[in-house]
């Protein structure tokens, strides 16, 4: 059955009506009579679909020529057929959103999709779906929703390069997964991180090409106060500094207010700023000139040089809609919390109107600039990294990182995208790439793990420190200070000193600083990596100095001459070792014995494959003997290799007899890497 229903338009307030047809074909059921009640009811729901989105596109016609032109080259209709609404955005309109009333939920459904070369491809706006969906239903404006497309495409393309992959052995229970990033949306431009389920980061997507990203461990409501379930992290605020544009002297300034505010007052004194402040809000202009209103801030009301806490000051939640936009909105973060089926997290929600500090209101003293006229817009990622700023050396605020850092698309690019680790030469970067924001935060629990792990060591003492965000501990013969990069605080630092005039030189002490930075504390930031060295350096001098000079060999492998394998001293035991203990645990024990493992990788020209070998050693601290580990449970065919490492160590301690207060440790797997030749064909 067929039915022609003629619509007449009214586009762009044009007194002259047109006529279109619209052809709705339904199938009658055999068991409905002709012409009955269930075409009836599915002719009224099509009927009533076209009214509702026709008013949605009347507002839209009306609305194009006062829209802002970056918007009109944003998107373009691609197909308005009275059923459905397609329009299709981006730089290359390689994006799509669908918008259509569906009769049977009485709301509008918004479908997403890519187009063109992007097809096949997802849409980086799938995240916030739901909450797209959610706030157009209560505001049904295309303007808008093309507003909100326009200011989060950017973050989000940046946001779904992060790794949401479980994986394993990143904590004592090497058989449990923990996701990395947790993608939790609040609103359509509120986008909320959780790293490892235990730091939080509140990126607020904002008009004119920036973010205000916050530390989400703080709550909204009270900045002294922490969300239940996640930590803040430390140096979080000189970190984001680091990634703000050059040329923005004016916010730079309110930065340093952020992090260096003056001493509190009264509450007397804080109830009269207060209502003082509020009246000046009042009477500030709204319209600045064009499209944009003027952000910059009013003269200050406060007396002296008195400032209150971001906890007290009534302004507006950084959730909501920019200011700055033309179109306004009532702020879709306030009702994440009530949403069906939202991501939530436990605590307060961070999008909900609160008295926290805006990144966009004057009380931040932060001018947002234009993007486009930013030295860094569209710049690459190498060239971002290597002009970063250096961090300035601030009094540290525990609640400092609670206040918004604004930062341009550009910049948070830089800060969410892989990239190689700083300072760090392509040998010793090691395989696994990651963002800055990823080797920030994994530097952080690195760093709160070794604090728990010195506590549990019998052989390493804490000392105490007034530094904030530095760990002083001590071996017997070493003092030790664990500190992020000042430079970049992407890496944690060690510094080792003798504790008296020993056998130490300078060489052996940067190679354990060097050990440490590139493959302890690094990527992939694992628990039993960071245990296993700090049982290293609890063991005695002697044992400690030759495995320091098999750490040198495998930072610097073309200083092993005339040796036939490279050594890579294995602090986690790796999938493919003898079945000592299940793959991920700690692969350092020591007691009367130390047992640890090896792995030994042929030398070989680049065309070949190299084989490499897991050999378990021990070493008997009573007699001085190395070996090979006895593995019980391993099958008498054991392997060509095995059985050429035990013959090798075995002819070694003959021919080397080990003398008393003598390490053979170093002496020994030298003379492994030196000797070990497998024959053709020979199993690992």
């Amino acid at each position: 059955m067929c039915v022609c229903a003629p619509a007449r338009a009214r586009v762009c307030g044009t007194p002259a009506a047109s006529t279109r047809h619209v052809y709705l074909t339904y199938e009658n059921p055999l068991s409905e009579p002709v012409g009955g009640r269930k075409v009836v009811e599915m002719f009224l729901n099509d009927w009533n679909s076209i009214s509702r989105l026709y008013d949605c596109v009347l507002e839209f016609a009306n609305s194009l020529p006062d829209m802002p032109s970056y918007l009109s080259l944003f998107a373009e209709i691609r197909l308005y057929n009275y059923r459905k609404l397609v329009l299709c955005y981006g730089s290359t309109r390689g994006s799509s959103v669908t918008i259509q009333w569906n009769s049977n939920t009485q709301r509008f459904h918004i479908s997403l999709g890519t187009v063109g070369p992007n097809s096949g491809c997802s849409n980086c706006h799938n995240i916030i779906l739901h909450q797209l969906q959610e706030m157009f239903n209560k505001t049904p404006t295309v303007v808008q929703l093309l507003q909100v497309l326009s200011d989060t495409q950017a973050p989000l393309n940046a946001i779904n390069k992060l790794p949401t992959v479980p994986m394993l052995g990143l904590t004592q229970r090497t058989n449990t997964a923990y996701q990395c990033f947790s993608i939790l949306p609040q609103s359509p431009t509120h986008i909320r991180l959780a790293f490892r389920n235990m730091y939080c980061i509140d990126i607020y997507c904002r008009s004119r090409g920036v973010v205000a990203i916050r530390d989400g461990a703080y709550s909204l409501f009270d900045n002294t106060k922490i969300v239940e379930g996640f930590y803040p992290a430390p140096g979080l605020k000189t970190f984001l500094n680091m990634f703000v544009d050059s040329n923005q002297d004016a916010r730079r300034r309110s930065i340093s207010e952020d992090d260096n505010p003056p001493s509190p007052v009264g509450v007397e004194g804080m109830d009269f700023m207060t209502q003082h402040q509020s009246q000046q809000f009042a009477k500030q202009p709204q319209g600045g000139g064009g499209v944009y209103p003027q952000l910059t801030s009013p003269p200050g009301p406060y007396h002296g040089n008195v400032a209150p806490s971001p906890t007290m000051m009534p302004t507006q939640s950084p959730g909501a809609l920019d200011p700055s936009s033309p179109y306004a909105m009532v702020s879709p973060s306030h009702r994440a919390g009530t949403w069906p089926g939202s991501p939530q997290v436990s605590g307060p929600s961070p999008g909900a109107r609160t008295h926290g500090m805006s990144p966009g209101n004057p009380s931040l003293h932060s001018p947002i600039p234009d993007a486009s006229h930013s030295p860094r817009a569209g710049t690459s990622t190498q060239s971002m990294g290597s002009n970063m700023l250096p961090p300035r050396k601030l009094p540290q605020r525990p609640w400092a990182a609670s206040i918004p850092t604004i930062l341009s698309h550009s910049a948070l690019h830089v800060l969410l995208l892989p990239s190689s680790t700083p300072s760090l030469g392509p040998g010793l970067a090691g395989s696994y790439l990651c963002s800055p924001l990823e080797r920030f935060l994994g530097s952080v629990i690195m760093r709160r793990h070794l604090q728990r792990i010195i506590q549990q060591e019998p052989n390493l003492n804490i000392v105490s420190s007034n530094e904030p965000g530095v760990i002083n501990f001590k071996t017997e013969v070493l003092k030790c200070r664990v500190a992020l990069n000042p430079k970049n605080y992407q890496t944690l630092q060690l510094k080792v000193t003798p504790d008296n005039a020993g056998p130490w030189s300078l060489e052996e002490l940067q190679v354990l600083e060097k050990f440490f930075e590139t493959k302890v504390a690094g990527p992939p930031f694992k628990y039993n990596t960071l245990n296993a060295f700090t049982k290293l350096l609890g063991a005695p001098t002697s044992i400690l100095r030759d495995c320091v000079r098999i750490m040198k060999l495998e930072l610097f492998p073309e200083q092993a001459g005339q040796l036939k394998w490279n050594v890579q001293f294995c602090l986690t035991i790796p999938p493919s070792a003898p079945p000592i203990a299940p793959p991920g645990t700690i692969a350092v024990v020591l007691k009367s014995k130390m047992l640890f493992f090896l792995q030994l990788t042929q030398r070989l020209p680049v065309p070949q494959e190299p084989l490499s070998i897991i050999v378990p050693i021990v070493y008997d601290m009573a007699t001085g003997l190395t070996q090979q580990a006895d593995i019980p449970r391993q099958p008498s065919s054991s392997g060509t290799a095995a059985l050429m490492v035990s013959t090798i160590l075995r002819r070694f301690n003959e021919l080397h007899p080990a003398r008393p207060g003598e390490c053979t440790i170093f002496a020994s797997v030298h003379d492994l890497m030196a000797s070990l030749t497998l024959p053709p064909g020979g199993r690992p």
